[in-house]
């Protein structure tokens, strides 16, 4: 039951945060944005900010298709390394970066990336 309500807070949350594509952008060639910014561990993960929840751990090689699905499976995380207000306006998605980290964008499984200041944590 616990993972029912767990999996129901997820949706709702995703649907609500995702309601406004504000920056979103057509056509944008990601390959020019080879970065990924989120913070990762050894053990693999990678940590992605959640809904009112808090942030998740989900195994590196997620593709962005798939996050939703690894999100829903995943424990807990601290949400320290997210401590930029930046990371807020990626829920549930991943920053990816230029190479040069001036100039970021957010993936979400299903949109269009979007536009995005990078986090200042990345850019120091």
């Amino acid at each position: 039951m616990r993972a029912i309500a767990l999996v129901a807070v997820l949706s709702a949350c995703h649907v609500g945060d995702q309601t406004a594509d504000a920056g979103a952008v057509s056509n944008l060639d990601v390959s020019a944005y080879p970065s990924r910014m989120n913070p990762g561990s050894k053990d693999g993960t990678v940590i992605v900010m959640g809904g009112a929840e808090g942030c998740h751990n989900i195994p590196a090689d997620v593709a962005v298709p798939g996050l939703m699905a690894a999100i829903d499976k995943s424990e807990p995380a601290s949400c320290e390394r997210l401590s930029d207000p930046v990371w807020q306006t990626c829920r549930f998605g991943e920053v990816y970066a230029k190479a040069d980290k001036s100039d970021c964008i957010c993936r979400i499984a299903g949109k269009e990336p979007k536009a995005m200041s990078c986090p200042k944590d990345v850019t120091k």
